[in-house]
């Protein structure tokens, strides 16, 4: 008798999945639902939580990439003649391929940053990351787009937040502007703000079945 396909996970691994959402949307959205922690923010510690967001982003990924070979890091591709680079990527998922780690292991147990140069040929996905409520697709955000084209095909852009009524129109302009996906951790409605649980673990899946296409490329015939 052949297995049904499943729909999606169970109760038990559903919780392990979200274990890392968890951790992510609390750690974002508390600085934008506080109004003093929020007021902080806009004025001296907007850089670093941008870059906390990446931070979280990559610690989720890689809980959600455990066991499928790829990894994720937080650095720049090297090109194919080992010459030019690509400009910062928040986060890069590759298979191996690390040439090189900036300070990433200059404090035994507790780097103070972890940049890598990834090979090109490693890279199977770039994440843009925007530690902000993004209302739309502007000339900023669309220019990584093009900066990053030529090191990589696939790229997804992730936003901490988007205010409700604007997912349809940021989803549809995104695509428009070459991200192949659009993702985001919560959203923001008139009585509070709404989880994305589910686009977490679809997210997952989406990451997953990266993995598995890279096994079946490289499976001998």
């Amino acid at each position: 008798m052949a297995r049904r396909a499943r729909r999606g996970p169970g109760a038990l691994e559903r919780g392990v999945l979200l274990d890392s959402y968890d951790k992510l949307c609390h750690g974002m959205s508390r600085w934008r639902s506080d109004p003093d922690l929020f007021e902080a923010r806009k004025q001296v510690l907007s850089f670093v939580v941008g870059l906390r967001f990446s931070a979280l982003l990559i610690y989720g990924i890689r809980k959600l990439l455990e066991g499928t070979g790829l990894q994720a890091s937080w650095g720049t591709i090297l090109a194919d003649d080992g010459e030019t680079c690509s400009p910062e990527c928040d986060i890069i998922v590759h298979e191996g391929g690390r040439v090189a780690t900036w300070n990433g292991g200059d404090a035994v147990g507790c780097p103070v940053m972890e940049f890598c140069f990834i090979n090109r040929s490693n890279v199977r996905l770039v994440i843009s990351c925007k530690g902000q409520e993004l209302d739309d697709i502007d000339e900023e955000v669309a220019a990584d787009v093009r900066k990053l084209r030529p090191f990589v095909d696939r790229i997804w852009l992730f936003a901490e937040c988007c205010k409700e009524g604007k997912l349809e129109a940021l989803e549809e302009k995104s695509k428009k502007k070459g991200y192949e996906r659009f993702w985001y951790v919560y959203r923001r409605t008139t009585v509070g703000q709404l989880s994305n649980e589910e686009g977490w673990l679809e997210f997952g899946q989406s990451l997953r079945t990266l993995a598995t296409r890279r096994r079946r490329r490289s499976s001998p015939r």
